[in-house]
């Protein structure tokens, strides 16, 4: 409705007449006119009610945004409540697994145990024979039985029962059903002849390890190949037996050394290569504990090494200082877990961390020769050994020797006819009493952050599973081993604990820069490995030859590399390295050097 009026104007006469009431063409009555204070008290009236809700409505905005404040307090307190839930958790359940794998330890140590208190148990005696054995023992104290140096007469005939014995109690075992057996679907012909012929056995089943990739190779063909070295063990053992016997027989009163260390193809030789090739070729997935007894068995019988031509420590000369612009970020003291994580969450780079390995009982005993000696048979535990100077040369090869060959060819000689290489092998299990000398870092229990776009193509890394345990492996070799360039589809700390290693990092962004393997000529596909020898870029001061031919031929092949982005260090004895998931890294030993690797994920 609209309300028309006609205020009187200075030009207007007082006696002027007023206007009519208008017709309003847009309303739907007649307006008469009013005065100004009717409008105003019209206004008043009509507003009055809109400014009371408006400010109704904003004493509730108030508090509603005063409500609003406590309530983002309340939720930002959750938040940090529901992450230290979620952390809690995760511990949580960290520790429920340790507690498992402690409890399968346990349970795995006390069948070894068991094992080895059971080899070492005598036969039963007769009364008579009982009596008898009492007696001689008053007489004449027996020392505790080395298999090197045993005399005729009782002390053969106490080896030659003891022989028997282990053989005999290695068949009880055999006898049990291992854990999630599937041998018999190796078929029944094999198992039929697996005690009395396990040469045989044994040449079927490495046929069958042949005959797929080593990931894929089925269950029960690695767990024939494992019973049958056992059962080829039994034989060995019962063969010397005898011959000891007969020794003692023809033998009368001359004292007799056996022939253990007279030739390097002895009986104790054999069983340990049937127990190390049993390890080795089919994974022991069914009775690993009756391996280590007898092992701990042998090691009780065998005489301990005492051959002077050995060095009791390894030579390790100090390098010089690296000159370099591109430095590995380091530590000043050992990180805290708290402070390691925040490293990874925040950084995300490498880090070199000193005083980790202190009371690692590695750092000492691993520098002496004759200590690794002890721990592997006097050296005759086999081991694999790649020889050559890096696995993407052309005469690199693996063979399987045994440590003290391993030794003595290639760690002890200053300068060796080749490069031998332990490289990459989980010792650890294969050696279980060097594990004793070690310690997990506790960073290997962090929780890495997400990998970006560009760690996510880590070569590998999309066949990767999830491991509860960090997984150990043992690098040991002389000066001058060279591992590639290359990237793990895990996070890495690399512990250095004998002498010195030069390392040089590339980030994942610098990959098209590296110019990766791709597929070799062989089918395998090697992704994860550099075309580039990183040796002719690396500084001189470091030593080694210098090939001023390769140098220019690797620059105009590989134009790229030389703005490639790198850090690089020396790691000494005592200090851990912080390796990303998929960072590019080659490594090279500047001294004889024994290393260890934990990855996890």
């Amino acid at each position: 409705m609209h309300l028309t009026y006609v205020a009187a104007s200075e030009s207007t006469p007082t006696n002027a007449v007023q206007k009519q009431p208008q017709l309003n063409p847009q309303a739907a009555t007649y307006v008469s006119e009013i005065s100004i204070q009717q409008v105003a008290a019209l206004k008043a009236g009509v507003s009055r009610p809109f400014f009371e809700r408006i400010e109704q409505d904003g004493c509730t905005i108030a508090r509603l945004r005063q409500e609003n404040a406590t309530l983002a307090s309340t939720l930002e307190q959750r938040d940090t409540a529901l992450v230290q839930f979620n952390q809690n958790a995760e511990t949580i359940m960290r520790l429920e697994e340790e507690k498992v794998e402690l409890t399968r330890a346990l349970e795995d140590e006390i069948a070894s145990r068991k094992t080895v208190l059971a080899l070492r148990e005598p036969e039963e005696d007769s009364p008579a024979e009982a009596d008898l054995r009492g007696k001689k023992r008053k007489a004449s104290p027996e020392s505790p039985m080395r298999m090197g140096d045993v005399t005729n007469g009782n002390n053969e005939h106490d080896t030659s029962g003891h022989l028997n014995h282990m053989a005999n109690k290695i068949a009880k075992d055999l006898d049990k059903t291992a854990g999630n057996e599937t041998i018999q679907l190796c078929g029944l012909a094999p198992l039929r002849i697996i005690a009395t012929r396990p040469d045989e056995v044994l040449a079927l089943a490495y046929d069958k390890l042949n005959a797929y990739p080593y990931s894929n190779v089925p269950a029960h063909w690695r767990r024939l190949y494992e019973d049958a070295s056992l059962h080829k063990v039994i034989e060995l053992l019962r063969s010397q037996a005898a011959t000891t016997e007969g020794i003692s027989s023809r033998g009368g009163g001359k004292r007799r050394k056996l022939e253990v260390e007279a030739h390097p193809a002895t009986w104790v030789c054999d069983i340990v290569v049937a127990l190390d090739k049993g390890i080795q070729l089919s994974g022991a997935p069914g009775r690993k504990h009756l391996f280590d007894a007898v092992f701990q068995q042998l090691e009780n019988l065998i005489e301990d090494d005492n051959d002077t031509d050995i060095a009791t420590t390894f030579r390790v000369a100090r390098p010089k200082a690296l000159q370099t612009q591109f430095h590995i970020a380091r530590a000043n003291k050992p990180e805290s877990f708290a402070c390691f994580q925040s490293w990874l969450n925040n950084t995300r780079k490498p880090l070199i961390i000193p005083g980790t390995m202190a009371e690692w009982p590695a750092t000492q005993r691993w520098q002496n020769p004759h200590y690794l000696l002890g721990l592997t048979l006097g050296g005759r535990r086999l081991v694999p050994v790649e020889v050559g100077k890096s696995y993407t040369d052309e005469d690199w090869a693996q063979r399987i020797m045994a440590f003290r060959d391993f030794m003595q060819t290639y760690l002890l000689p200053d300068q060796p006819e080749a490069i031998g290489y332990l490289a990459q092998h989980d010792l650890f299990a294969q050696i279980p009493a060097l594990k004793n000398d070690v310690m997990v870092p506790d960073y290997c229990y962090t929780t890495p952050p997400e990998a970006d776009e560009m760690a996510l193509k880590t070569a590998g890394l999309a066949n990767v599973k999830h491991i509860d345990e960090p997984l150990l492996n043992a690098w040991l070799g002389p000066k001058g081993t060279k591992t590639p360039l290359h990237t793990d589809p895990y996070h890495n700390i690399l512990c250095q604990i004998v002498g010195y290693k030069y390392v040089r990092l590339y980030a994942p962004s610098e990959t098209p820069k590296v110019y990766p393997l791709g597929i070799d000529g062989k089918g395998v596909n090697m992704e994860n490995t550099s075309r580039v020898d990183v040796s002719h870029f690396r500084s001189r001061s470091l030593g080694g030859s210098t090939d001023l031919d390769a140098i220019r031929v690797a620059g105009k092949v590989f134009p790229l590399f030389k703005d490639a982005k790198y850090q690089e260090a020396i790691l000494g004895p005592g200090e851990c390295l912080y390796i990303p998931l998929g960072w590019w890294h080659y490594v090279e030993s500047l001294s004889t050097s024994f290393s260890v690797s934990f990855w996890w994920n």
